[in-house]
């Protein structure tokens, strides 16, 4: 080609490629390579510069149009700068090769990684670059909300109607929730029943709870599975950004917190993150840790109350009561 980006001679692979029957035909009806050849014509401009700085380029691949059909493919250019006798550049030479299948399989495999296999949905890792970005480009300071997401009495149905039909559930309730969550936003699987959906750049907060609501309802509707009608339901935490931070793990646990809440009062319904939640976990934790302390230092004692009949007065058995011989806080039933 030249220079310029005009064909000058083409062999008759690269015709056939293009679609054309002779090298005359094509060479009469491409014009400007540019233009014409590459689907984003910027990329000839970056294929010259890259000419111009290193005297040739390797597998250079874009999308192109297949010239005389119109069809789009991906082609791999390698080439290099002939001179003339002058050491001026006078044309390009090189080669080309039809990389459409090449670029499928790297497409597949890119989203192999960054997707669930049961679901298709956006997989915890593209989740997390989604969000980074998001809080990255927020020049705005509009909220961003996460929301993490847990199917309630997902075990039911694994433990009575097996794995198999728990996975058709999945299936069915990632399509009902990405349904669900507007234009920009994404629906995530993390693995097992656990969900997340990112909603960025809100700028009214209540889409959030319009969203929220929209999800609990659909996923409160029944399934049908191999005949059977399946109930199961959601329960939704939420953390917003910058409220509760702009730190990607953080705004997850917390969002995380606030659905520990949710499963505790009750399920089936949403709850925003607050600061309250974050002590009563902590406070949790260590009575979590005290109980082991205490198992393993033999800190509890039973006490025998005695049953007693009313009519005769006399004891007809005993009740066993654990009781807890804290170092600190002294006896707790």
């Amino acid at each position: 080609t030249t220079i310029d980006g005009r064909q000058i001679r083409a062999n008759p692979a690269q015709v056939a490629l293009h679609g054309y029957a002779s090298e005359a035909e094509m060479l009469a009806s491409v014009q400007d390579l540019a233009t014409e050849l590459y689907v984003d014509p910027r990329r000839r401009d970056e294929f010259r510069a890259t000419m111009a700085r290193d005297g040739r380029v390797e597998d250079f691949v874009s999308e192109v149009y297949r010239h005389k059909t119109r069809e789009r493919m991906w082609m791999s250019e390698s080439g290099w700068i002939v001179h003339d006798e002058n050491g001026q550049p006078a044309y390009y030479e090189g080669m080309v090769i039809d990389a459409t299948a090449r670029k499928r399989a790297e497409n597949e495999i890119a989203h192999i990684a960054l997707h669930d296999m049961l679901t298709n949905l956006p997989n915890r890792t593209l989740f997390h670059d989604s969000l980074c970005s998001a809080l990255t480009e927020n020049r705005r300071g509009h909220d961003i909300a996460i929301l993490c997401l847990d199917l309630d009495h997902f075990k039911d149905v694994n433990d009575t109607m097996g794995h198999d039909c728990g996975d058709i559930l999945l299936r069915m309730a990632s399509r009902r929730l990405a349904r669900a969550v507007p234009s920009g936003g994404m629906a995530a699987r993390f693995g097992g029943d656990e969900f997340a959906v990112l909603l960025p750049d809100l700028r009214d907060r209540d889409i959030v709870g319009q969203t929220c609501r929209a999800i609990v309802e659909s996923l409160s509707r029944p399934f049908r599975i191999r005949g059977q009608r399946v109930y199961v339901g959601v329960s939704i935490g939420i953390a917003l950004a910058p409220t509760d931070g702009n730190d990607p793990h953080e705004l997850l646990k917390k969002a995380d917190i606030a659905l520990y809440r949710v499963k505790r009062e009750g399920r089936g319904t949403f709850a925003f993150f607050d600061e309250g939640m974050t002590a009563a976990i902590l406070a949790r934790r260590e009575v979590e840790a005290d109980l082991r302390r205490a198992i393993t230092n033999d800190e509890f004692r039973v006490f025998y109350q005695p049953i007693v009949d009313l009519e005769t007065g006399q004891p007809n058995g005993y009740e066993a009561l654990i009781r807890w011989q804290h170092p600190i806080k002294g006896l707790l039933p």
